[in-house]
């Protein structure tokens, strides 16, 4: 509607059209970007990221790796079992608390059937141990987000337009600015 009402009518005259530009928020204030510099503050962001999820993961996983050490069992290692004791074992579990990790040597004496049970433990124990592990990690960088790590980035992109009214000759000129 030309002369007001439920709906704003302008008629402007765009004279300019600028570059886009980057709006990023900071606690700060304000910082505006061309586009070349959003894209290398950008590309730093994500590597001061990167790095700093690598360094908790390897934290993470070194924490992990100790406690995991010090929670072990001291394996008691059958010196001597007879074949009769070796085909009587059929749980993976049990075959891996008898032989532990040393099977290399036992391999050649165990069925198929044993040897395909031990791997399937081994398997269910890699698989919960590295679900521990991913999950500690998550947590961790859900904390590390809370308190400092890497904040977010709010970014919005802004398309600057120098206006003028469409109908007066000799108006002043603004500023219009659009953005997401």
């Amino acid at each position: 509607y030309g002369s007001g009402g439920p709906v704003g009518c302008a008629d402007i005259v765009i004279l300019r059209s600028y570059p886009i530009q980057w709006m990023e928020r900071k606690a700060g204030g304000v910082v505006f970007r061309s586009t070349r510099a959003e894209e290398k503050e950008a590309r730093r962001y994500d590597s001061q990221k990167h790095k700093t999820m690598e360094m908790l993961f390897t934290k993470i996983q070194a924490d992990f790796e100790k406690e995991e050490q010090g929670n072990r069992k001291p394996q008691q290692k059958r010196k001597s079992m007879s074949h009769q004791d070796m085909a009587s074992l059929q749980d993976g579990e049990e075959l891996y608390e008898a032989f532990g990790d040393d099977l290399a040597y036992l391999e050649a004496c165990l069925s198929e059937q044993q040897l395909e049970a031990l791997h399937a433990y081994r398997r269910s124990l890699m698989d919960k141990r590295q679900a521990e592990l991913q999950d500690r990690y998550r947590r961790a960088l859900d904390a590390e987000d809370d308190e400092k790590g890497c904040p977010k980035r709010d970014v919005t992109p802004v398309w600057r337009l120098s206006v003028a009214d469409s109908r007066v000759q000799h108006s002043s000129v603004y500023q219009l600015n659009l953005w997401r």
